[in-house]
């Protein structure tokens, strides 16, 4: 084979490795739940889940006491005031008590685990972590779309964290009927993921500490 030739193929082996690194899977996030070492604590955050699933302030405040940092209050009158005005957080709390955590000392946990994930060269407010199995992403914001690739527990790259259905009612403009986020994938192209399945690291973040011998919540913030 000449020296061209050689050259030629060189380059070409080459810019066939280069694709396929670009179009590698995003970094797996292996979901953690610390609490699970820790009957108590595990205990606590169970009961604290049924309690939000409840909408029940009076055993919520059992676990909250009036020193918490919420938001930019303190204790039950910030929650309370905090969910009143935003229902939708809720859910919000619902699902961040659903998704583990870790403990970062003696006696403090943190929830959830994905507030933890950092991704060289990825903006914070663009980092996502899919916390499912298997979720398809779309050419476009609907499930009759072609779909492009599968995650399962990887970070994100997201664009948008708000896209509107392509089929969702014309007349409906309220956010919670957006079920979809815009992703790149590794290979650059732009895909669609139903926004349920990815979590912003920076989304709602809830701790706990013992005191006394028991767990409570000292802090829940929102995303920031």
């Amino acid at each position: 084979m000449s020296v061209g030739r050689s050259r030629a193929a060189l380059a070409a082996l080459l810019a066939l490795l280069a694709l396929s690194a670009s179009a590698a899977s995003a970094r797996p996030v292996r979901p953690i739940d610390q609490a699970r070492h820790d009957r108590a604590l595990a205990e606590t955050r169970d009961r604290l889940a049924q309690a939000v699933a409840r909408k029940d302030y009076v055993a919520i405040a059992q676990i909250v006491p009036s020193d918490a940092k919420v938001g930019t209050g303190n204790g039950m009158p910030a929650l309370v005031a905090w969910l009143r005005r935003d229902p939708a957080l809720w859910d919000e709390l619902e699902r961040t008590l659903a998704l583990g955590g870790r403990m970062v000392a003696p006696g403090q946990f943190e929830a959830p685990y994905t507030q933890f994930v950092r991704e060289r060269g990825v903006p914070p407010e663009e980092l996502g972590v899919v916390i499912g199995r298997q979720i398809p992403v779309y050419d476009a914001p609907t499930e009759r779309g072609q779909v492009l690739a599968r995650y399962t527990h990887e970070t994100a790259v997201v664009k948008r964290w708000w896209v509107a259905d392509a089929h969702a009612d014309a007349g409906k403009s309220d956010r919670a009927a957006e079920p979809w986020v815009e992703i790149q994938l590794p290979s650059k192209r732009l895909g669609y993921m139903q926004k349920r399945w990815v979590r912003w690291v920076g989304a709602m973040r809830i701790g706990f500490a013992k005191r006394g011998g028991k767990w409570q919540v000292v802090r829940i913030e929102t995303g920031n």
